[in-house]
């Protein structure tokens, strides 16, 4: 996660030197020393692979693979079109930093919006069994006599396969991936 939010700035700067008119790979290279954290090592790995030999693109979608950093992929990508077939890679380059930003914004905001229905799954999930709770301390007999029925075990042992399942059903539609 720390790597997908560092990309947007790398890609910027990569873009930036692009723009003074170097090459794609000098620009990786020059913009890898500038970050920092994760993103740094990874990049670093990628230098290491190309001084062996490897093209720039190549070891970018394997480090992509390695990690499973889909963004790595879409950058990788991108370096092989404008390094393979030439085009304005300095303007694609910058959507995609643009996009990914974005994206990022989105998910935020996505994440923000769905924390009341969190709350609501947490809350209709323990009310039945806070209710249970306090049946139980309030009048014990109530229960124990249905646990003794055949008929009120039976009830109370769907009730509790009910609330099991509501719960499951509660938090899948609560969850974001």
């Amino acid at each position: 996660r720390q790597i997908v939010e560092q990309l947007p700035n790398f890609l910027e700067s990569i873009v930036r030197i692009l723009s003074v008119g170097c090459s794609l790979e000098l620009a990786f290279r020059n913009a890898s020393e500038e970050c920092d954290g994760p993103l740094y090592a990874i990049n670093q790995q990628v230098l290491l692979r190309t001084r062996a030999g490897q093209s720039l693109e190549d070891a970018l979608i394997q480090l992509a693979d390695v990690y499973a950093i889909r963004e790595m992929g879409f950058v990788a990508s991108l370096f092989h079109l404008g390094i393979r077939y030439g085009g304005n890679a300095h303007a694609v380059l910058e959507r995609l930093s643009q996009t990914l930003r974005e994206r990022r914004r989105g998910q935020q905001e996505l994440k923000a919006m769905t924390a009341e229905t969190r709350a609501s799954a947490w809350i209709l999930s323990a009310l039945p069994i806070v209710v249970g709770l306090l049946t139980l301390t309030a009048n014990p007999a109530y229960l124990t006599g249905m646990w003794t029925d055949p008929g009120g075990r039976q009830l109370l042992l769907w009730a509790l396969g009910l609330q099991i399942a509501g719960m499951l059903l509660l938090f899948r539609m609560a969850r974001i991936d």
